[in-house]
């Protein structure tokens, strides 16, 4: 009975190794597909947005490394490896947790961060290319115009003018840019603040939830890890 008790907690251990090893590489491929999208707008984005998705990538890197030393504790059934094993998960839990809480306090301040990186960049479009392309990607990815509206474009342009991307279907002179502000037909009306506001905040927050979910999850393996190597303790199916 006891060593029946042993093989199935090994067993339970094998199948909760198998399935964190793929946690870690979808946390390598989640932060990788966040780090694309919000790359496009890094012009505008401070270090502390960028930050989560680099850190899910660097834990996933770890959970596959503690997945496979997992297993090696697994196999020799001993009891200082085993606490070992115990003692990685705790930690990757815990630093599960502290992403989350990361990024729920990123997206929460960089509001005015980003209004003002917005406002900022506007105020260097006439004279600086890296700018003008961020503009470019900005208004045409997230089909907005301006900061808030597109009249904040005026301080650019005269002649209710406005950068050629804020027009929902391009001209084809080259150099054009678009006119009618308020034609909602011509002109996308809603601000880019608000767009890439929104955009950062539910990447952030997908961040969030799939790190509490995965550090649920690992509760499951702290408790046979420490149900296993209690049983190694009492000498059970020891080597």
């Amino acid at each position: 009975m006891e060593s029946g008790s042993i093989n199935v907690v090994k067993y339970l251990l094998y199948i909760f190794n198998v399935i964190y090893g793929i946690t870690g590489v979808a946390l390598i491929v989640i932060g990788i597909i966040v780090i694309v999208d919000l790359g496009r707008f890094s012009n505008y984005l401070n270090a502390s947005i960028i930050a989560p998705p680099i850190l899910f990538i660097i834990l996933g890197i770890c959970i596959i490394i503690s997945s496979i030393f997992g297993f090696y504790c697994i196999n020799k059934q001993n009891f200082n490896l085993s606490i070992m094993f115990t003692l990685i998960l705790l930690a990757v839990l815990v630093i599960e947790v502290l992403l989350s809480i990361m990024s729920s306090v990123s997206k929460e301040n960089f509001n005015n961060d980003l209004r003002f990186s917005l406002k900022t960049s506007m105020g260097k479009y006439s004279f600086d290319e890296t700018h003008r392309q961020s503009w470019s990607t900005v208004q045409r990815k997230l089909e907005c115009c301006g900061v808030d509206t597109p009249r904040d474009w005026s301080i650019i342009f005269p002649e209710n003018l406005v950068p050629v991307s804020c027009c929902q279907n391009l001209p084809v002179e080259l150099g054009a840019l678009c006119r009618n502000l308020f034609d909602e037909r011509i002109i996308y009306q809603r601000g880019c603040y608000n767009g890439l506001n929104n955009r950062v905040k539910s990447r952030l927050t997908i961040i969030m939830y799939i790190a509490l979910a995965f550090g649920l999850f690992q509760v499951v393996g702290i408790v046979l890890a420490c149900f296993y190597t209690y049983l190694l303790k009492n000498g059970q199916g020891s080597k």
